[in-house]
């Protein structure tokens, strides 16, 4: 607290120190405290030490918090008055495809990026090229296919971490079948676990559907096409 840097950055690294620091000293004082009462007063020391631990397990925290809090809002009235521009995002960052090169922004297209970068497997991440997506759901925590270069995944959204849980997923190169419509739901045959299986995705009305399927059907033709070229090559 005694610390005032001029930057607004290094002001919130101070915060972030401070409640780390509480919370660091709310748990060692758990253990020390009772150590300590014991040593200058035997078994009564030890139990005052045990309730001084915990006293301290709330109140070194939440003073750390409180401090935190404090350095933040002074951070911002410092860079305020120092004429320093605090800055927040106004909007998703942009989705750029590296095959399509710069493209005006879509909302719809950074949200669907956004998404695929929260999916809790990283390695599809690391691996695919966002395509489309399509809420399918709309229940308190909705289902979203979303289509990439290389698979075709069904998320759940997760209401405590805001990620995305991945409920089902298929490589291209494991679809045996063309996907179909039946109702409001997308069949296909494909390999899964080591056994051919049947999969379902499920939407939540016929036009809802059809849609994801076209756009399901345009990423296979693709898949299929760079799969060609590769071999060729």
């Amino acid at each position: 607290m005694r610390r005032h840097p001029d930057s607004f950055p290094f002001q919130l690294l101070n915060a972030g120190q401070g409640f780390v620091m509480g919370i660091v000293l709310g748990l060692s004082g758990v253990v020390t405290s009772p150590i300590h009462g014991a040593q200058e007063d035997g078994i009564k020391g030890f139990f005052k030490g045990i309730g001084k631990g915990l006293m301290g397990l709330i109140a070194k925290p939440l003073g750390g918090t409180i401090d935190a809090i404090t350095l933040v809002l002074e951070g911002i009235e410092r860079a305020a008055e120092a004429g320093e521009q605090v800055v927040g995002r106004l909007r998703i960052p942009r989705f750029i495809n590296s095959t399509e090169g710069l493209t005006p922004y879509s909302p719809y297209r950074a949200v669907g990026n956004s998404i695929l970068h929260n999916i809790r497997h990283k390695e599809i991440f690391n691996t695919d090229i966002y395509y489309a997506h399509a809420t399918v759901s709309s229940d308190s925590t909705p289902d979203v296919v979303l289509i990439t270069t290389r698979r075709v995944l069904v998320l759940e959204k997760c209401r405590w971490s805001g990620g995305w849980d991945l409920e089902q997923g298929d490589r291209f190169k494991t679809i045996l079948t063309l996907p179909k419509r039946d109702g409001n739901k997308i069949i296909f045959d494909a390999v899964h676990e080591g056994k051919d299986k049947k999969r379902e995705i499920v939407c939540e009305n016929p036009e809802l559907c059809q849609w994801v399927l076209v756009r399901l059907e345009e990423a296979l033709r693709k898949f299929q096409v760079e799969k060609n070229r590769t071999v060729t090559i």
